[in-house]
């Protein structure tokens, strides 16, 4: 009689991911800064090529997150038919996502991070964030922003589509495939809440952010999880995520609007 195949080693399948997170980050850092130098040849202005810059880099970065998934999936034996939670709870999670992205943008917004003493030193190269959540520290003007769009609009509206395409579409469909369905899949003989925290630390992880920032991402961390271990399938938790990304970003628009 054989005997069935020991499961993965948690450490291993975290070191695995961690390697990817690893490659991710280098591809996304070397892709902003050529795109960076290329547009500053090229003349294009200074806020609209750091959307593009910052855009292409991020793009790049999931770009990475597919390929390990896609790979990773590849190697795993077919997963059985995904029960799903309904057509209308997973509506209201969609709603709840869309309210609370918004909520946590405004948030941000209403209690600014004090910043630090200016410094005749050079700023360093800024690290790349594969789904930035906009907030009033590192937002400019909206006269400038308003100004610089009206003198180019073609390169405007070009960096709003790249950017609402990364952060709408490409990024909730990377991340959620890599850590909520291929990893979430390698840890399958593991505990649902055990799945839950190394999905979601990692995911948090992968953002680069401070401790505010990462207590931030938690809550969503956590609904995510709990949609991916009821609904059987990712494809619940690209809707949610798509739909936070989305509130952040209209409720970011909506602040940079009125000032």
């Amino acid at each position: 009689m054989s005997r069935s195949a020991a499961p993965e080693s948690v450490w291993r399948i975290i070191g695995s991911c961690l390697a990817w997170l690893l490659a991710a980050i280098l591809a996304v850092s070397l892709a902003m800064w050529l795109a960076g130098a290329l547009l500053r040849r090229l003349g294009v202005p200074p806020l609209i090529g750091a959307a593009l810059a910052s855009g292409s880099g991020i793009a790049i970065g999931q770009i990475v997150w597919l390929v390990a998934a896609w790979r990773g999936l590849r190697r795993l034996p077919p997963a059985a038919p995904a029960p799903g939670l309904g057509w209308l709870p997973g509506l209201a999670l969609v709603l709840l996502c869309l309210v609370g992205g918004a909520g946590l943008v405004h948030l941000t917004w209403s209690f600014p991070v004090s910043q630090p003493a200016p410094s005749s030193r050079p700023d360093p190269m800024p690290t790349p964030v594969p789904t930035p959540v906009p907030g009033p520290t590192a937002a400019p003007s909206p006269g400038t922003v308003i100004r610089e769009a009206m003198a180019h609009p073609g390169l405007a509206a070009l960096a709003s589509i790249l950017s609402l395409a990364v952060v709408v579409v490409l990024a909730p469909v990377g991340e959620e495939l890599f850590f909520r369905h291929w990893l979430w899949r390698r840890l399958g003989s593991r505990s649902a809440a055990l799945r839950g925290v190394a999905t979601g630390g990692l995911w948090i992880a992968s953002h680069l952010r401070g401790p505010l920032g990462m207590l931030a991402l938690l809550p969503m961390a956590l609904l995510l999880g709990w949609a991916r271990e009821r609904s059987g399938s990712p494809r619940l938790g690209i809707a949610m995520h798509a739909a936070w990304n989305c509130g952040a970003v209209m409720s970011a628009s909506l602040k940079l609007g009125l000032g």
